[in-house]
């Protein structure tokens, strides 16, 4: 059995020496199973015993939490991830699904059929379990095309049984974790493992779970389809409930003294609801729904975890103009408060002070079970956990995480509109001795790195968060001076990049402070949807996810930065011009967004510049809105060039185009939006 190990003395070294001799153990047992694989002798008394001690292994070193973490990922990543491993542990899930198959997932026969049914069980959710700490695994798994196709098999053969509440416990157990396995895969938002169960034509064979009966395998089908359906393959999230469900689910994790609702934690169902906010469409529908309550009551509990969540699910929701003003009537005197209670708590030097004190910790006296420990002795019970000095570390960079979010918060809500903009004129200005700033999401952290290197060594002023944000003390103005001061920005693009809260914000502070900026894609095959992809519109951007040789593409940048440079900023239309007869002509193959019309992309024979509209003024664009008896109620007022970009958002994001209409150009009632669209429709493009 696992003895509850409480010693408030124990120190770095202690837990170094036990979580070596719990990895050990657990090696051993996975070991053990992997071998009925080839021997199929799974009526054996031990296989069992061996399945059920795997899924026990997850939980051998359950705090503190950054303990836990560090060991499970290292049994993921040092023992699971080995191919070997991983696909003779989806050959053993496969041997027993099909065993249990022909029992049709019931107690039928004997206690042997009993044991293997509950063998399967077990497997199936130790593996759901590890899959949710280890994208290595993840990839691992999913490649597993024999345990994929199983899992597949499984879920459709089942399917009739689960929605008409037919099947067994044991069957909805199962059912229930082969879907949160996925699900957890999907939750690294890696893009192999994304398109691998797409290619399997997963997303359609879950989403028809959402209709059964049982709460938990519907939230797991919720769970999956958060991470699975984007922008471009949209999932009406408001007519299957399936917002609804996560709230309703979020407040029975609140008020339950366990934590969870539906089987589900606060924290997993906070982190389904930010990537559900992430689609513009159900922005607005999470905040009619009713979140907004939600939220406030799970900030108030000052978990960092769960305020650092939250904080970035209110940034994430307030970018919709409506969510806005209501998160900032609600939480304005609220979030204020926050901000010196936490810059007071979490300062990033004390947060930088804490993380370097305890890495300098040395220690003392190992403890002795830990290096003598087998696996038949640390596998055979609940547990270990240590209370032992607070996880300052921890803790620290939580808070920080949670005041950075904090801070683009207050920013989104207020001082990204009350800073005033800049002509572009004070921005050609700049040029002369301003910076080349790159912005990017920290899972694209080595190119944007090796770009800043190689624009430096060119005797380019760079300025990139890692050289330059060390002094800053809040993160949000310094991102403001970096754009504000900058000549160009050059934007590292990628879903990450478009899925984050932050790198929006910079990227809609640049468009409205009228900066020039190159695109630069890091993500091999990515085409931007949403509100990224109206910005790149039909663009140009520079490939830097590796598809052809980085110098090539470095020539391209630094040749467009050079012009802009010497010329000023109203350059940049007519490098994207030359860059397009340069490409038709070129005999290599050139960049392309099949949906945002790369330079070989068949494209109308007229150019944006040759519409006969596009050269209009205010009186012109005037003239025009009364002959078409069509208003426009915007304090800019329009021009040719702004026609121009409403007739291509009408045809290429209509979503969008409608919510600059009310926005913008506070066309609210039914007539005024019809008469205004028509005389769009009728401009040619």
């Amino acid at each position: 059995m696992y003895s509850e190990i409480r010693d408030r003395g124990l120190r770095l070294q202690d837990r170094r020496e036990f979580l070596e001799a719990c990895v050990k153990a657990t090696d051993d047992v996975v070991h053990r199973l992997i071998t009925f694989a080839s021997t199929k002798s799974y009526r054996d008394s031990l296989f069992p015993q061996l399945v059920e001690a795997f899924l026990r292994s997850y939980y051998a070193i359950e705090k503190p939490v950054s303990y836990a973490e560090e060991y499970r990922i290292r049994v993921c990543d040092d023992i699971l991830s080995k191919s070997s491993v991983s696909s003779l542990l989806g050959a053993i899930y496969c041997d027993l699904t099909s065993l249990e198959m022909e029992h049709e997932f019931k107690f039928t026969e004997s206690e042997h059929n009993e044991e293997i049914l509950t063998a399967l069980v077990n497997l199936q959710t130790a593996l759901a379990n590890y899959l949710d700490c280890s994208p290595k695994l993840a990839m691992e798994l999913v490649s597993c095309n024999e345990y994929m196709e199983m899992v597949r098999t499984l879920l459709t053969k089942s399917l009739r049984t689960i929605l008409n509440n037919r099947g067994s416990k044991e069957l909805r157990l199962l059912v229930r974790y082969t879907i949160s396995g996925v699900y957890n895969a999907l939750r690294h938002e890696d893009e192999k493992v994304m398109q691998q169960v797409i290619h399997l034509d997963m997303v359609d064979l879950v989403r028809a779970y959402t209709s059964c009966e049982d709460s938990k395998i519907q939230m797991a089908s919720y769970m999956f389809l958060a991470y699975t359906v984007t922008e471009k393959s949209k999932l009406n999230l408001t007519e299957t409930k399936a917002i609804g469900t996560f709230i309703q689910s979020l407040n029975e994790a609140t008020k339950s003294q366990y934590g969870r609702g539906r089987g589900y934690t606060e924290l997993e169902l906070l982190k389904g609801i930010r990537i559900l906010a992430q689609n513009d469409e159900n922005k607005r529908a999470l905040v009619q729904q009713g979140i907004l309550p939600c939220l406030r009551e799970i900030l108030n509990s000052h978990k960092p975890d769960h305020e650092e969540e939250v904080l970035l699910i209110l940034w994430t929701l307030s970018f919709d103009p409506e969510n806005k003003a209501e998160i900032k009537e609600e939480f304005e005197e609220e979030m204020l408060n926050m901000e010196t209670r936490m810059t007071v708590n979490t300062g990033y030097q004390v947060a930088k002070k804490v993380i370097e004190e305890e890495k300098a910790v040395t220690t003392t006296t190992p403890l002795e079970a830990a290096s003598t420990a087998s696996a038949d002795v640390l596998l055979s019970g609940p547990g270990i956990g240590f209370e032992a000095e607070k996880e300052k570390s921890w803790e620290a960079r939580k808070r920080t995480g949670a005041l950075k979010a904090l801070k683009g918060l207050i920013w989104q809500l207020g001082t990204a509109e009350e800073k005033p903009l800049l002509e572009r004129s004070s921005s050609a200005e700049l040029s002369i001795g301003g910076h080349v700033m790159l912005s990017y999401q920290h899972q694209n952290k080595a190119i944007a790195t090796q770009i800043a290197q190689r624009l430096k060594e060119a005797n380019l002023k760079v300025w990139i968060d890692l050289d330059s944000m060390s002094s800053e003390s809040d993160i949000m103005e310094g991102m403001a001076s970096a754009i504000e001061n900058a000549f160009v920005i050059c934007i590292i693009y990628s879903k990450a990049y478009k899925d984050s809260p932050n790198t929006r914000s910079e990227a809609q502070y640049a468009y409205r402070m009228k900066k020039p900026i190159l695109f630069l894609r890091a993500q091999p095959g990515y085409q931007p949807d949403g509100w990224l992809g109206i910005m790149i519109g039909t663009r140009l951007y520079i490939d830097f996810s590796g598809k052809y040789p980085f110098e090539q593409k470095f020539e391209e940048l630094l040749h467009s930065i050079e012009k802009l440079s010497a010329k000023g900023p109203d350059t940049l239309d007519s490098i994207q011009t030359e860059k397009s007869i340069e490409a038709v002509t070129s005999t290599t193959e050139v960049n392309k967004t099949p949906d945002h019309s790369g330079p070989n992309d068949s494209k109308p024979s007229t150019t944006p510049e040759s519409r006969p509209y596009a050269s209009w003024d205010e009186k012109a664009t005037r003239k025009w809105l009364r002959e078409s008896k069509a208003v426009w109620n915007g304090k800019e007022a329009l021009t040719g060039r702004h026609l121009v970009f409403l007739r291509d958002l009408e045809s290429q994001a209509p979503a969008f185009f409608f919510d600059t209409l009310k926005t913008n150009g506070h066309l609210t009632d039914l007539n005024s939006l019809m008469n205004f669209v028509n005389a769009i429709k009728n401009l040619p493009s």
